[in-house]
């Protein structure tokens, strides 16, 4: 059996601006906007442990994260 979980979410503020979504109450990581990330060229190559990975936004606005 799996116990259950509940998440508890915190009103998200960014730049001083309050975001219609919610990080994970105490969460300690950041928060970076998708359009600062990937610039006007709306991509970027990303190398983790030896390995490359393109982030790109489509153009219906979803990201696509590709090895």
């Amino acid at each position: 059996m799996v116990a259950d979980k509940k998440l508890t979410l915190a009103p998200t503020i960014i730049a001083g601006e309050a975001h219609k979504y919610a990080v994970p109450t105490g969460f300690k990581g950041r928060v970076v906007n998708s359009k600062e990330l990937l610039g006007e060229s709306k991509s970027l190559i990303i190398e983790h442990e030896g390995e490359i990975y393109h982030l790109r936004a489509t153009k219906f606005g979803k990201l696509v994260l590709t090895k």
